[in-house]
Order: C-alpha cells, then structure tokens, then sequence
C-alpha cells in the first residue's frame, strides 16, 4: 500500500486519458475517441496529432514501473509486482481494516481487567477512551487534508503504522509494570513465600477495603489507595495515537479506491472493503475472551480459578497479536 504512486496535479487527467485508450482499444474505428472529444480517422492533423498523444501517454502509463510499483524501498521484485493490481488493494485495504477495527473492540473487552489491575476510577476510564475522539477533532481534519493533497499510499500506511504504536503502547503497560503485587501473591510461586504474618496482614487490608466499599464511608481505618497515574497518561496517549491513525486510514482510503477504480466496479469493491471491516468487532472481542482466559502472567502457576473476581486475565497478549499483524500486511 505505502508504495502506490500517483501525482497529485496530473493524476485526474491522466486517468482520464487512460480510460479513454482503454475504450479506443476495445473500438479499433476510433468512435471511442471521438466520443471523448477527440479527432476520429479522416479529420484534420491537429485531431490525429491529439490522439496520438493520448495513445503515447496511455501507453506510458502502462509501462511505467514508478505508478505501480509494490514493496518498500530497494524491496521491490518482479513476485510483488503481480500485487500491483485494484483487487490487491481492495483486499489488503479489507484485511487492514479488519483488524484495525479489532482494537476498539479488545480495548472494550478487557477495559474491566485494566481498571482491577491499575486501579484505574471508572471517570478515568471515561477519559481514557475519549482520547481518539480528542485526536480526531482537532487533528483528523489537519491531517486528511494534507494527506488527500500528497501520497495518499503513504499516508494510509503511516495511519496504519500509528495504529500498530497505540497496541504497543497498550501493551507497554504491562511490560513497565508487570503483573503486579496483587496477581503475583496468588500464584504458588510467589504466594508460597509468604510468611504467615504477611499473609494475615494481605486478608487483613483486602477485607478492610472490602468493608469500606460496602459501607460508603472512608475512615482512618479505610485504605485510600489509589494507582499509579502514569498508566493511565500511557493509555490516553495511546488512545490518541489511534484516533489520528484511524482517521487517515478511513478517509483516505475510500477516496483513493474511488478516484482510481471505474465507477461502474467501485460500489462492488467498496461494499466488499466494508464488509470485511464489520469482522473486525466480532475478531476483537473473541481474541479478548481467549487472552483473558490465560493468567495474567502466563509463565506462572495460579492458585485461583478463573471464577474467581481476583483474576487477572492476560490482556496484553492481544495488543501485540493485533501489532504483529497490522505491521504484517
């Protein structure tokens, strides 16, 4: 996708110009031509000369290897070519666009697991969330405007590529922070270490939180503990990160597929891209029910169940699953 080429002052005339060869070769009379405004055989020299010029640029465009051209830099074999096609593009710009639509979906499916397991208030949460709407009000209109003028490939692989940053950074969290205390002394490889003076005093503060939520009142005896703020400052920024990358990979990919498939295919490949989108939910939130299933620390032993409202699941499994994936294609 990062390396189809066009040119922004020439590419609409030159479209044009590609659609009418197209017609003329399927009409050797040349009537296709002369539907376009162009000279049909037997008119003056400054028609046959216009048309000569329209076969010449046509052509060029045919054959030149910078329009098409897929890979990466010097990464760009004769195997990539055969990917240089629409039908390429609307499937990876499908693909892509399921498995971009998979994160919001992750994110809503272990929103629970991230509040237990750094503490995080449920207004806090709210803001969190509300970091893509932030990004794509004040930066999304910038950006798309910029991007529709210059490398529209480009700029829809840089979307993508900001995408695969906000899983890394959902996934950083628990890289910085590990498990944590509380999911580390329900396992039998640190839980067993505890002296019994430890393990009165856990039960001790886990019951006298218990108590104060149950009552509604904090008092002296009432633990105030909150989480750290800095996961939180992790999961907005990443929350903004996507909304730029989603807002670019939307908008000017469906522009791009309009301006280059013909009219009467593009409703067809459109819907198909669409469609292949509305997976990504369902592939999110199936991914969230299976990483959750897995102890938050997958390396160790768990003493609890899954039942158990103590569980941590390992929900940054997902994220980077979801980043392998996104940077795969």
């Amino acid at each position: 996708m990062a390396n189809q080429v066009e040119n922004d002052e020439e590419w609409p005339a030159r479209v044009a110009e590609r659609e009418a060869l197209m017609e003329a070769s399927e009409d050797p009379d040349g009537s296709a031509i002369a539907l376009h405004g162009q000279a049909a055989p037997g008119e003056d020299k400054e028609g046959r000369l216009q048309t000569r010029r329209l076969t010449d640029i046509a052509l060029e465009l045919q054959t030149s290897p910078g329009e098409t051209s897929c890979g990466l830099g010097c990464v760009q074999g004769r195997l990539l070519q055969k990917f240089a096609n629409k039908k390429a593009f609307v499937s990876m710009y499908g693909i892509l666009g399921s498995v971009t639509g998979s994160t919001n979906a992750y994110f809503n499916g272990t929103i629970t697991t991230l509040e237990k397991r750094f503490k995080i208030p449920s207004t806090n949460t709210g803001m969190i969330m509300a970091g893509g709407d932030i990004s794509q009000l004040f930066l999304g209109l910038l950006l798309n405007y910029y991007g529709g003028k210059g490398h529209r490939p480009r700029w829809i692989a840089f979307g993508v590529y900001t995408t695969v940053g906000f899983c890394l950074m959902n996934a950083l969290c628990h890289l910085l922070y590990g498990p944590g205390q509380d999911a580390l002394y329900l396992t039998e490889e640190f839980g067993s270490h505890l002296d019994p003076n430890t393990t009165v005093r856990l039960l001790d503060a886990q019951n006298r939180k218990g108590l104060c939520q149950r009552d509604g009142v904090v008092s002296e005896g009432c633990g105030t503990e909150g989480g750290s703020l800095a996961p939180q400052v992790i999961l907005f920024l990443a929350q903004v990160i996507s909304g730029i990358g989603g807002s670019l990979y939307y908008t000017l990919g469906i522009s791009y597929m309009d301006d280059n498939i013909q009219k009467s295919k593009s409703p067809a490949l459109v819907g198909l891209s669409f469609f292949m989108r509305m997976l990504g939910p369902a592939f999110g939130y199936t991914l969230a029910s299976i990483c959750l299933s897995m102890f938050i620390a997958p390396s160790l032993t768990p003493t609890i169940t899954k039942r158990d409202p103590r569980w941590l699941g390992a929900w940054w499994v997902g994220w980077l699953m979801i980043a392998i994936l996104q940077a795969a294609f």
